[in-house]
Parts: structure tokens; sequence; C-alpha cells
């Protein structure tokens, strides 16, 4: 699959700048994507994509592909979710609040559970994991291996806006 071609069609239809890079970060090695708004650096984990069927390959290029578009035009998507923006929820209570180029850390109590639901609620991660499966759906049809992507990745459950502006305020207050 031409990574680089389809990133470029999606930068033009969506004006966004996007650099395509298969080095992924320090500490996600075993992710398979990642979008970095400070250098406007799409990562792709090739090694694990290569495994995965040509679905879950586009699944993840559209999904950080969106991030990108989140960043990069805050003003086509919800105020929720471009204040989702600052904050990452990490499965094991650790989280990051971002302070102009900076992310500050911290460490919430709950169990993976909550943390887990929080991650896929995060306004931002929501949108993308919705429009990487509509557009993959849009290209490939509904599959098996498709619709096993969005059980993992598409909520369960719908998350009161409210239990979200919770969790930001207890970031705010651990970071300071």
């Amino acid at each position: 699959m031409d990574y680089q071609e389809r990133l470029e069609a999606y930068c033009r239809e969506e004006d966004v700048e996007v650099r395509l890079s298969f080095d992924m970060p320090e500490s996600y090695e075993t992710a398979y994507g990642d979008y970095d708004p400070a250098t406007k650096t799409l990562y792709l984990n090739r090694d694990l994509l290569d495994r995965e069927p040509i679905c879950a390959r586009l699944f993840y290029l559209y999904h950080e592909s969106r991030h990108a578009s989140q960043y990069q035009h805050p003003e086509r998507f919800d105020p929720l979710l471009v204040a989702s923006l600052r904050y990452v929820v990490g499965y094991d209570g650790t989280c990051y609040k971002q302070a102009g180029e900076e992310w500050q850390e911290c460490r919430l109590e709950g169990g993976e559970e909550r943390f887990a639901d929080l991650y896929l609620a995060q306004p931002y991660e929501r949108d993308a994991n919705r429009y990487a499966y509509d557009r993959v759906k849009a290209l490939l049809g509904d599959s098996a291996d498709l619709k096993a992507l969005a059980d993992l990745w598409l909520p369960k459950r719908e998350v009161d806006p409210s239990v979200l502006a919770d969790l930001y305020r207890e970031i705010d207050r651990q970071v300071g």
C-alpha cells in the first residue's frame, strides 16, 4: 500500500500539511500510529501494519490523518473536541495536559476499565475513530475485519460530557 500517496490525497482534500514517518517516536513502538501536532508528523508503525489486513492499514492512516485536521483546522470542529486536544488519557491513569509546547504529566486513581473508557470517549479520539471507520467502509465496504476494528475502537457507551469536564478539572488540579 502506498501510504504516502494516500496521505498526500488526504492533505489536498483537507488542506492540511503532514509529513509521514515510519520511525515511531520513543515509547510508541507498540502503537500502530501517532500524530505529533508540533512537527506536523504522522507516524505509522509499518512493522505492525504490514501484518494487518488492508482495512486496518487504512483505518490507522485515516485515524491519524484526522488528528492533523483537528489540530490544523480547529474551526471545523466542536468546541469540546478542540478543548479535549490539550489532554491525553492513558489506560493506566497516566494523563497529560498541554501547556504551550510542554506536556505536563500526572497520575490519576482508578482502574484500567475507567481509563480505557475515558480514552475512547475523548472527543478527538471518538471523532478520529468514527472518521476512519466511515472512510474505510466507503472505500472497501464493511467486512469482518473492519467490524472488529470498530468494536475495538468505537466506544460501547457514550460518556456524558460532564464526566469529561470533571476529568479535565482533575488533571488540571494534578498538574497545577
